[in-house]
């Protein structure tokens, strides 16, 4: 039960460049969230957001809290003021000014959305891996308490982690033996077909993995001014060519396979549970030894060498204490850790990335358990952080106060753990909690 308690031609890789760039362009100038990572790079810093500042920030107040049962492992996302939660095999969407449910639809279970082309994608991990697209104009009308149907789904390839989406091309991480990624066509058409009276689409095209590896369970990133698909897989992470694009491309009737073009080694890095960060052409991980690694992430004769390309890092923090298992959020000047368990101490904190130093250390945040799932996000120069420890959230001035240790300017607490993100879209902010809730946060 769901209550509401408060002029030449252009080449096909230029092309693809284009269409990636424009994509970028038009989640930023949204002020939507659109996916956990919030664009393509995983970056989760929403820079255009101007609402809620270090300034009001202490004056922000719960606007609307609505009880949607179960809300365990993910991230609301937010698009044209509709907000998206996948909780025990249904996607929910709410007025995201009211938390009003609007429309939902049937999953089998399911990671966190990710919205576009007029479409929200589920990647239901409680069947075989595929991933569900609901049609957003034709949920709309299908009146509560019934449940929308997919329009369509992908074959399965045990899909575990939220897909991302680049004008056409529907990307997700893999967890099938030597298939550590796959593209699909976003719109259902091209290499899909009706199987037992649902449409079914085939990959456009396979991502190999080594060997050893069985796939990847965290979201891919698609960045770089080169267009490369970034997928971790164990203690590496793997750059591939975006479909389309020279060297990965064929008819859209058949799937190909597209092999990698380098390797990125991350030392002691999680088992492929944080997606990949890339800014400014620049790689960031996270691993097990505590650290903060930058790689080359145009794969650079500098720091790459061999076929296919092996890649060092070009730089790494020293000591320890910025490990974690949770994705990394990056701006222009900082990257932000949120420890994990396994290091002395815990809080969100912020690494300089022209000095590649810890700049600050927040007194709050951090998780447990390191599933992966949680991370810190910057928008309208307010970090926001969750933590499982104390069923709190927590907002940051970030950049930071001026000391070696920074306490928050707000929190609220829930009624238990934090085990997604918080997200910020059109001056609010949103946060689900395994208490059961989905909250909306405003300014008065």
């Amino acid at each position: 039960m769901i209550s509401v308690g408060g002029t030449g031609r252009r080449s096909r890789a230029q092309i693809g460049l284009v269409a990636l760039i424009a994509v970028f362009v038009v989640v930023a100038a949204g002020c939507d969230w659109a996916s956990v990572g919030f664009d393509l790079g995983n970056t989760r810093d929403s820079r255009h957001e101007t609402v809620i500042t270090p300034t009001n920030l202490p004056s922000l107040k719960l606007a609307w809290s609505t009880n949607v049962v179960w809300a365990d492992n993910t991230t609301p996302v937010v698009a044209g003021g509709v907000l998206y939660e996948v909780v025990g095999g249904q996607l929910l969407a709410m007025d995201a000014k009211t938390g009003i449910l609007k429309w939902k639809g049937q999953t089998s279970g399911g990671s966190s959305a990710t919205v576009a082309n007029g479409k929200v994608y589920v990647s239901a991990t409680g069947g075989t891996g595929t991933i569900v697209a609901f049609d957003i104009d034709i949920c709309k009308a299908v009146s509560l308490p019934d449940a929308c149907s997919p329009q369509f789904h992908t074959a399965g390839l045990g899909v575990q982690a939220p897909p991302i989406v680049s004008g056409k091309y529907l990307y997700a991480a893999g967890y099938t033996t030597n298939v550590g990624a796959a593209v699909w066509d976003a719109n259902g058409v091209d290499n899909c077909s009706v199987i037992a009276g649902a449409l079914s689409c085939s990959p456009l095209a396979v991502y190999t993995s080594p060997a050893s590896n069985v796939g990847a369970s965290a979201t891919p990133s698609l960045g770089s001014s080169q267009n490369r698909l970034f997928v971790p897989y164990g203690s590496t992470v793997m750059a591939y060519r975006a479909y389309g694009t020279t060297g990965c491309s064929g008819a859209p009737t058949v799937t190909v396979t597209c092999g990698a073009l380098r390797t990125y080694h991350v030392p002691l890095a999680p088992y492929t549970l944080v997606p990949p960060t890339v800014r400014n052409d620049v790689l960031y991980m996270t691993g097990d030894d505590g650290k903060l690694t930058a790689f080359d992430a145009l794969g650079g004769t500098t720091t790459c060498s061999g076929t296919p390309r092996t890649c060092t890092p070009i730089w790494q923090t020293s000591g320890t204490g910025l490990g974690s298992r949770s994705p990394l959020a990056v701006s222009d000047a900082f990257a932000y850790v949120n420890t994990t368990d396994g290091f002395a101490s815990y809080g969100v904190r912020a690494v300089d990335l022209a000095t590649h130093a810890l700049a600050w250390t927040g007194t709050k945040g951090a998780q447990n358990n390191g599933n992966g799932g949680y991370g810190a996000v910057v928008a309208g120069g307010v970090l926001f952080v969750g933590s499982s420890y104390d069923s709190s959230v927590y907002g940051y001035d970030a950049s930071g106060c001026g000391q070696a240790t920074c306490a928050p300017l707000w929190h609220y607490t829930t009624g238990n753990s934090i085990t997604g993100s918080p997200v910020v879209a059109d001056g609010m902010m949103y946060v689900a909690s395994r208490d059961g809730f989905v909250r909306g946060f405003a300014l008065p």
